[in-house]
């Protein structure tokens, strides 16, 4: 098998752009790379970094590392040198080095600029000097792809090593957008048509970032599920929701069946991108999923299950303390509770009806009563410990005590009867019934 990475190369770091398909910009709709030149612009490139730092909080740290430990090109940048633009890449692996290089060149051209320097400034000033003037020209390796097709089918298995089943790993949204291109992407290659979940889709897919299918399937659920949500909600959030950064930015995952633009949103509030947990938490099997009714086909909720989730989780403003769901980790503790209802013949799980979602009782208020009743010892529990304890007792400590100890036996010897009379009552024990 033939490798996909070439023999290195030295490149000057102005030759170097910014990749518009990276999965850390959370961009909806990718571009691809059949035509390169418009986003290696330098309006489109500002623009990339700009949302680079947004989607990059670690941005200035990683600018302070460089800087305070030097220049240490460890591990190089992977870069596609399109056959359009020769002598300009993009980088596929590195981006955030990329733009934290771009800033401190600028930096360091802002500080030259200035009259003096300022007091204790001259060690920083030279320690940007040193990192500039080692990153003028950088080692890069390139992915050995003849144009945009084979790159597209060389490089998910490269980022899938890195990102999805190594350390590196991108956000579990970015991650899942990733792998919903590459579902979309292969469906129209293979099938065509509306988007639909195909399991040899799903398991090309899986293969070429090495997952197995149902994760893939998971995946592209929670985006086009988000997608569809986000487009049909947007304009009914509550005040109190975060601002995108992006003024004009539409909604998460545009790519799904729904291409119509979401209604306006005069709040301006938006949903976040760590909201695709909640689709990822009602696709896990279990009491939610059921209660919601989602299939192993579905791409979007059903109409009445997403306005339950609409309203248990975003009809009040988040963070509030006043929505049924106060986070994802909610839909998980309703799994579990609707399991301890099974075991021990409680009904706290149906406090919370998809069927009457008005009269839902909080999380809250059930997650409490439901950690009392899980501390509560069962009978068989009780008399358990009961016997432990009494096997336990030290017979020498029963001497100044016998009149008491005497009077308990008896009463316990009374219970014990009477339990005996209460099982006695129930009937033999059902053999069938036995695990």
């Amino acid at each position: 098998m033939s490798t996909p990475l070439g023999a290195p190369l030295r490149v000057a770091l102005g030759a170097l752009h910014l990749d518009p398909n990276n999965p850390r910009l959370g961009a909806a709709a990718r571009p691809g790379y059949d035509t390169p030149g418009p986003a290696m612009e330098a309006v489109e490139q500002e623009r990339l970094e700009a949302a680079m730092a947004r989607a990059h909080p670690d941005l200035d740290e990683l600018e302070r590392a460089i800087v305070g430990m030097g220049w240490t090109p460890v591990d190089p940048m992977l870069v596609w040198e399109p056959p359009t633009q020769p002598g300009r890449f993009f980088v596929l692996e590195g981006n955030s080095r990329l733009c934290a290089l771009r800033r401190l060149h600028r930096r360091l051209g802002e500080m030259e600029a200035r009259d003096g320097v300022p007091r204790g400034g001259r060690a920083r000033l030279e320690a940007l000097r040193a990192v500039v003037a080692a990153t003028e020209q950088l080692d890069v390796v390139p992915v050995a792809a003849r144009d945009a097709a084979e790159l597209g089918r060389t490089l998910p298995r490269l980022l899938g090593v890195r990102h999805i089943t190594h350390a590196r790993q991108w956000r579990p949204a970015a991650l899942h957008r990733y792998i919903h291109g590459l579902y979309v992407q292969a469906f129209a290659e293979d099938r065509g048509g509306p988007l639909a979940l195909e399991e040899p889709v799903l398991r090309a897919v899986g293969t070429k970032v090495c997952l197995a299918s149902w994760r893939v399937r998971r995946a592209v659920q929670a985006v086009t599920m988000q997608a569809a949500f986000e487009a049909r909600f947007g304009a009914s959030l509550p005040d109190g929701f975060r601002r995108r950064d992006e003024p004009g930015a539409g909604p998460v995952g545009a790519t799904s069946r729904t291409d119509a633009p979401p209604p306006p949103n005069p709040a301006g509030v938006a949903f976040e991108e760590a909201d695709q947990a909640w689709f990822l938490a009602l696709l896990e099997p279990g009491h939610a999923r059921a209660r919601f009714g989602i299939a192993d086909r579905d791409l979007e909720l059903g109409t009445e299950a997403a306005d339950v989730l609409f309203a248990w989780a975003f009809s009040r403003p988040r963070g509030s303390g006043r929505n049924v769901w106060r986070s994802p980790g909610d839909v998980k503790l309703w799994n579990r509770i609707a399991k301890f209802d099974a075991r021990h013949g409680t009904r706290l799980a149906a406090e919370q009806d998809v069927a009457a979602p008005a009269l839902a009782r909080p999380m809250a208020a059930l997650e409490a009563e439901f950690f009392t009743r899980k501390a509560q010892k069962s009978p068989l529990e009780t008399l358990r410990s009961l016997l432990r304890t009494l096997r336990e007792v030290n017979v020498g400590t029963l001497e100044g005590e016998r009149e008491e100890l005497r009077r308990l036996v008896d009463e316990l010897a009374q219970v014990s009867a009477e339990y005996r009379r209460l099982l006695d009552a129930l009937g033999p024990e059902d053999e069938e019934a036995k695990p």
